[in-house]
């Protein structure tokens, strides 16, 4: 897989999300590669990485499936209270609603599937 953005919380710094990029592709890219599981998913997933109590080893990997295909930018909103995602190459545009102890759990809000190509995405 390709990795497209890593961002941390603002108000969790051991919470990391890191973007997959191109699931939906990956046997175009690597045709040796053998049958996955619950091949196609419906789009890139976010890792939710947690990191433990002294941030030098992963507590635990949670993954939250988007409707994108090839996550090419994602942002946190400066409050932390929300995650804006793209698929470059499909999916269009979602809004995902972050709550729980630590960021981990996640939320749709929002969805423009009619949104293409997007590469940046910037909270104003």
């Amino acid at each position: 897989m390709d990795s497209a953005e890593l961002c941390y919380h603002p108000k969790y710094p051991k919470t990391l999300f890191a973007s997959n990029r191109l699931e939906l592709q990956i046997f175009k890219k690597q045709p040796d590669l053998s049958p996955l599981p619950d091949y196609p998913p419906s789009g890139d997933a976010i890792a939710i990485v947690r990191l433990n109590d002294d941030g030098q080893s992963v507590k635990d990997v949670k993954h939250v499936r988007t409707g994108c295909d090839n996550v090419r930018s994602m942002m946190v909103s400066p409050d932390g209270k929300h995650v804006a995602l793209a698929g470059q190459d499909g999916g269009g545009l979602e809004i995902w609603s972050i709550s729980g102890q630590d960021g981990d759990e996640w939320k749709l809000a929002a969805k423009d599937e009619k949104i293409e190509g997007v590469t940046t995405i910037v909270w104003l």
